[in-house]
């Protein structure tokens, strides 16, 4: 994995483990990091 890889799941594992955001919202988030990966 990048190190861009590796940011993005552990910012995906905090937010729903540590923030405990809804499904939801990790959905999108996950749907917004990887449009700002394959950009990257």
């Amino acid at each position: 994995m990048t190190e861009l890889q590796d940011a993005i799941t552990d910012y995906a594992f905090h937010c729903r483990h540590e923030r405990n955001l809804s499904e939801k919202t990790l959905k999108f988030y996950g749907i917004d990091l990887r449009q700002f990966a394959f950009l990257n």
